[in-house]
């Protein structure tokens, strides 16, 4: 087994809030790009997040998830 393969099978195991750190930190090390996607999409997570959380934007079941993404 690699390091990295070690490292993932670890990293698996955090919680949730860690694992998104350690993702978004790692993404950091790449390029500028790729630091900006990430930080983008660790902002809108955030957001969707707290608004879900304050009842701003209520949760969808999957079949009207399915019908918003698909338009079926």
């Amino acid at each position: 087994m690699t390091t990295a393969e070690q490292l993932y099978r670890e990293a698996v195991q955090l919680p949730a809030t860690d694992r998104r750190r350690l993702a978004v930190s790692l993404l950091r090390t790449l390029d500028d790009e790729a630091t900006d996607v990430a930080a983008g999409w660790e902002q809108e997570i955030r957001r969707r997040i707290d608004a879900a959380h304050s009842g701003e934007e209520p949760p969808l079941d999957w079949d009207d998830a399915m019908t918003r993404i698909f338009g079926e």
